[in-house]
């Protein structure tokens, strides 16, 4: 089922997740450009992974909303993938995912063994979501794709950290924006040193610039590197 601007308020979402939930033979739900995910539609998909048991495909984009601060994510994440084990995709875009909602999804990360890919782009998770989720990523070993923004050059270093242990992930899309070249010199080490990624894209805004150069062997291994658009 794949739905394009969805024009639904937050009690008709968790309608739908629920009628999901119980679908005895639906394996895929993608819901682009949502308005509005408010705690009632969060606590349905959070039901509709725990007790789902066919889904494997579930991808969640909300509308850009620049300049308002909205309220958290999805809450449950975490238990809902310690209970699932059917999901392999997990895109949640611009889904006002926070912080501490990423620490808890790291907690049920870290120990499914079904997630084959997983985006977090364009989420404000900061620095303690990303040493969560990297953290999580050293012990998981079904992760085989992951999409995440670094936001600053500490959030690259915990990063790189997680690609030097890591031995299930295949291909990475990475935002480094606002890192600096030592922790992009960091990255490309662990790069070299992982022996499981076959390809990564990084984002940044300043591809041209002598940031990037110190990743010039990661160029030769046919890394793609791309502006932010």
């Amino acid at each position: 089922l794949d739905v394009r601007f969805c024009d639904l308020d937050d009690e008709s979402i968790e309608s739908l997740a629920d009628a999901v939930t119980c679908h005895p033979s639906l394996l895929s739900l993608a819901l682009h450009g949502l308005d509005y995910v408010g705690p009632l539609a969060s606590n349905g998909f959070c039901r509709l992974l725990s007790q789902n048991k066919i889904l494997d495909s579930l991808l969640l984009h909300a509308k850009p909303t620049p300049g308002i601060d909205l309220p958290r994510g999805p809450t449950g994440l975490g238990k809902a993938l310690k209970e699932n084990n059917t999901l392999e995709q997990l895109k949640l875009e611009n889904f006002h995912v926070h912080p501490a909602d990423a620490v808890e999804l790291a907690n049920g990360l870290a120990v499914n063994n079904r997630l084959k890919e997983l985006l977090l782009s364009t989420n404000r998770i900061g620095h303690v979501g990303i040493k969560a989720i990297g953290r999580a990523l050293r012990s998981n070993t079904s992760l085989e794709s992951l999409e995440i923004d670094s936001t600053s050059h500490v959030g690259t270093s915990l990063l790189a950290r997680t690609f030097r242990v890591n031995t299930s992930l295949d291909w990475v899309q990475l935002d480094v924006r606002n890192s600096v070249v030592s922790s992009l010199d960091e990255l490309e080490q662990c790069i070299l040193y992982n022996v499981s990624i076959g390809a990564m894209e990084f984002y940044s805004d300043y591809e041209d610039s002598d940031e990037f150069d110190c990743l010039h062997d990661a160029r030769r291994l046919g890394m793609r590197f791309c502006d932010s658009d």
